[in-house]
Formats: C-alpha cells, structure tokens, sequence
C-alpha cells in the first residue's frame, strides 16, 4: 500500500503544480497589450487546464486517502 501513497503523493503534486501554473499564465493573461481575441483564446485553454489540475490533485488526494486507510 505504500506504492498507493507515493502515486497519491505524486497525482496530488503534479495537480498543485498545474494549478500554480494556471495561475502564472492567468497573471500573464492580464495584460494590457494583448488582442481580446487571444485572450478569449488563452482564457479558455486556461480554464481547461485548471479543470484538469484540480482534477488531479483531488484524485490524488483520493489515492492517498485510500493508501493510508489500507496501511
């Protein structure tokens, strides 16, 4: 069951990592000289990532969960 706390540990950080990114890029999508349309463009690639990012970090946190309730 330890495999189960490293790979819940490892999804969960890879998840806080994508969503540190997403809020780096969302710093960067807030500036003044970029075209509304490019901004729309990012915005909802962002919003995909950010998706994807919580998504792992939750599963994450459900494999650790698991892995330590089975220890």
């Amino acid at each position: 069951m330890s495999i189960l706390v490293a790979l819940g540990i490892l999804v969960t950080l890879a998840g806080l990592g994508g969503i540190l990114w997403c809020l780096g890029m969302a710093v960067r999508l807030r500036r003044p000289d970029m075209e509304e349309e490019h901004a729309k463009a990012m915005l909802r690639r962002l919003v995909l990532f950010h998706m994807i990012a919580i998504g792992a970090a939750f599963i994450g946190l459900g494999l650790l969960v698991v892995g330590l309730l089975l220890r």
